[in-house]
């Protein structure tokens, strides 16, 4: 093609080509889900077709799976939408520098030491007692005494309950659930009941829980609704007397931190473990339930640690820096690509991994004292989030009281790209 052919050439020829190429095309680029995707924001008739194109093939569950960071599951634990409504839930927090955030609800809790989104329940517990809550109408659905445990996590197929021993370490006892809708457990039925002694760290994947015990095995134990079954995946023969401190499970793969900073991952033939990287760290990283940040493709992740003071520095080698300049973290979470950061002041952060980072340059910042005035102690203990239809719940919870939050979009940014 000449030069003065190509300058005649209108810049939206696209917007003319015959749909019936453009299927082929979407045929062709099919296979890579991310990119078709990305189809759909050329321009409004891109869009129309490339979701008529998704319903007809039926892919939005391959979608999720196949282009959701961590195929999906952290956005499908904590909501029950569909697979459409999920993914374009999902591609909402590119967009949180619009984003309006406003009180929806006020939890008269106090003392709440762990916090918990699992489909549409809120799980709070403090020392007294264990509750749920339906996300939607904030009305209380049941209530148990709490035993002393130092933490209580409940999904579709089991309930985990942990005990510190006298070593420092956790007892966990572990509940199969027959139905995803069962009570909390039944003791009567001693098969359901599964008991691991001496673990450092676990982490909660469906119907899996992966544990770190005190002589650094991990193990990996199966619940298929009527039975237990125990896989051993590993073991970490590093520095002598140093243990176990984090654990993330990512595409069903293991990552481990140590005390000394030192990263562990599971090779994609979970046959064996490889150090990945060292963190410096100035702080000691705490001995249970640490926070992680693990971002999409990322060659690492990132250990968060919880209740630190002062941490000064986010890193993660894949997006090279970033710098948050706070003080008296509190807490973090990730969900999906997004990080939530936590502090001492009753300051949320929101953020995302951008690919050339300079800054951190936070899409959302939220002060809890300017939502809830009368709120005297706004120390951040937890953050946990609840996908609505066009819209997030962000929960958090400080040492009086848990505020929801709901995160909106302006009717534009809906109209143009969702609707």
């Amino acid at each position: 093609m000449s030069s003065d052919t190509a300058e005649n050439v209108p810049p939206s020829c696209w917007e003319y080509c015959p749909q019936e190429l453009l299927w082929l095309f979407f045929k062709y680029v099919k296979s890579d889900l991310k990119s078709l995707l990305t189809c759909m924001t050329v321009n409004q008739r891109w869009k129309n077709l490339v979701i008529d194109f998704i319903e007809c093939q039926r892919l939005w569950p391959k979608i999720v799976t196949g282009a959701l960071v961590n195929r999906g599951c952290s956005f499908q634990r904590k909501t029950n939408l569909d697979p459409k409504k999920l993914v374009f839930n999902s591609m909402l927090w590119n967009f949180g520098g619009l984003a309006k955030v406003a009180l929806h609800h006020v939890y008269e809790v106090e003392d709440v030491t762990h916090m918990y989104i699992y489909k549409d329940r809120l799980i709070l517990k403090t020392d007294a007692e264990v509750t749920y809550f339906d996300v939607k109408s904030t009305k209380k659905i049941k209530s148990h005494l709490s035993t002393g445990e130092a933490d209580y996590v409940e999904n579709d197929h089991m309930v985990v309950i942990t005990l510190e021993n006298d070593n420092l370490l956790g007892d966990i006892y572990l509940y199969g659930k027959p139905e995803p809708d069962s009570t909390i457990y039944d003791t009567t039925k001693e098969n359901d009941l599964y008991v691991m002694r001496n673990i450092q760290v676990y982490g909660l994947e469906d119907d899996i829980c992966y544990m770190v015990t005190d002589r650094n095995v991990v193990w990996a134990l199966i619940w298929d609704r009527k039975q237990w079954s125990l896989k051993m995946r590993g073991r970490y023969y590093g520095d002598v007397g140093k243990k176990i401190c984090a654990l993330n499970i990512h595409d069903n793969r293991v990552t481990m931190a140590t005390e000394l900073g030192s990263m562990w991952r599971e090779d994609a033939n979970f046959v064996k473990f490889s150090k990945i990287s060292d963190i410096s760290s100035s702080v000691q990283l705490p001995s249970m339930n640490s926070g992680w940040a693990l971002f999409n493709e990322a060659d690492v992740a990132m250990p968060v640690p919880k209740r630190i003071p002062r941490i000064t520095a986010y890193h993660n080698t894949k997006l090279d820096q970033m710098r948050l300049e706070c003080s008296e973290m509190t807490c973090a979470t990730p969900h999906g690509e997004v990080l939530f950061l936590g502090f001492e002041d009753g300051t949320v952060i929101v953020c995302r991994p951008r690919a050339h980072p300079t800054s951190p340059q936070p899409d959302i910042i939220i002060h809890v004292q300017d939502l809830d005035r009368t709120i005297e102690d706004p120390t951040i203990v937890a953050l946990e989030v609840f996908e609505a239809e066009m819209c997030h719940h962000l929960f958090v919870a400080t040492t009086e009281k848990v505020l929801q939050l709901v995160i909106t979009y302006p009717d534009s940014i809906i109209k143009e790209y969702f609707e």
